[in-house]
């Protein structure tokens, strides 16, 4: 019972604002809940260059775009989440959000998936240089490489 307390304790300032965004936006989409997931928990320390618009306005623009004001790196980011993967396939964009996405030159772009668990707190997150990307379908085997854990530093030398 003891280690229970404990345990909810540890837990809690993890999941009271995931439950907070739950219960203020129950409106959003699981694609929504989980790019508010990115940029206000995962990337909390980063500041937000471009913020996401609700509704999208171009739907061929990566989600959003950060600036890390310790080292001055800044990038973008594609959201994709997924409840569970069942598929040994996955097409994460469409041929068309993939060539544009080709032709971003200025900043680097990183596809951040969300896999289980809910959209505001998704159990495993893995984060992909979109150079290591050679089309919109994505082996799901090849996740495996690029999972990071919720509150560790994320190595952004890896693109």
């Amino acid at each position: 019972m003891v280690v229970l307390f404990i345990m909810l304790l540890v837990m809690l300032p993890i999941l009271i604002p995931a439950i907070k965004r739950q219960l203020q936006k129950p409106e959003f989409t699981d694609a929504g809940m989980f790019v508010d997931f990115v940029s206000n928990d995962l990337f909390k320390d980063l500041d937000i260059v471009v913020a996401v618009k609700t509704p999208r306005t171009n739907l061929y623009e990566p989600d959003l775009r950060f600036f890390d004001p310790r080292t001055n790196f800044e990038f973008y980011v594609k959201c994709c989440y997924y409840a569970d993967l069942k598929k040994t396939n996955i097409i994460w964009c469409t041929e068309q959000q993939f060539k544009n996405y080709q032709t971003l030159t200025t900043l680097p772009l990183f596809i951040i998936f969300g896999v289980g668990g809910s959209s505001h707190f998704p159990d495993k997150l893995y984060f992909i240089p979109f150079n290591r990307v050679g089309s919109n379908e994505l082996n799901v085997s090849e996740l495996e490489h690029y999972e990071v854990k919720y509150n560790h530093e994320i190595d952004f030398s890896i693109y």
